[in-house]
């Protein structure tokens, strides 16, 4: 694999599908990964991979994760949101909008606001 030019990724909805697999492929090339997710259970078993419990629904806990992240790693380079899931709307109309449009929507609108973005000391 090419070497990639991000030292520290944060990755956002880590545990399962996409998420998970785009965590191992950066942590196999070197990148360290603090990798979040509402179940962190068995993120911590791949190497560079640091796992970080967080409800991205929960504007402060974002913010409190990110600064987490920030002491315990350094500058992050890259942020990835993965979080979410998806059903069509069809089959479960009611219950995609109020728990699943949270997650999706709101959990986003969170972790692009944290003020520290841009910050790089390498």
């Amino acid at each position: 694999m090419a070497q990639l030019p991000w030292k520290r990724v944060w990755l956002i909805g880590a545990s399962t599908g996409i998420g998970f697999e785009v965590a191992k492929q950066l942590s196999q090339a070197g990148v360290e990964v603090a990798a979040s997710a509402r179940n962190v259970d068995h993120l911590g078993d791949t190497t560079n991979v640091h796992p970080y419990q967080l409800d991205v629904t929960d504007a402060a806990a974002v913010a409190n994760v990110f600064e987490k992240i920030c002491e315990d790693l350094g500058p992050v380079d890259l942020v990835i949101g993965a979080a979410g899931k998806y059903r069509p709307v069809f089959l479960q109309l009611a219950r995609y909008y109020s728990g699943k449009a949270l997650r999706n929507l709101l959990g986003n609108m969170h972790y692009t606001k944290v003020k520290s973005f841009g910050r790089r000391g390498d």
